[in-house]
């Protein structure tokens, strides 16, 4: 099952409520996780997407649409 939420400004993993704007997994079925958020411009967002299992890994894509330019930049691995 796959996990995602979506951050303004900075992700803090010893605290994750902080800066928190938008969370969901994938119960839209089809293993597919959305998230419908109202973004601004020169705004930093952090993306975390996880699995809620141990050691479950996978690939995934990211789709981001909006009526400008959406820069995307993998900040750890």
């Amino acid at each position: 099952m796959m996990y995602g939420s979506i951050y303004e400004g900075s992700f803090d993993p010893f605290n994750p409520p902080t800066n928190l704007i938008s969370e969901g997994d994938d119960d839209c079925g089809f293993n597919r996780l959305r998230l419908v958020v109202d973004l601004h411009v020169n705004v930093t967002y952090i993306l975390v997407v996880t699995t809620l299992a141990q050691r479950e890994t996978g690939s995934f894509s990211i789709i981001a649409s909006g009526s400008t330019k959406v820069h995307l930049k993998r900040i750890s691995k």
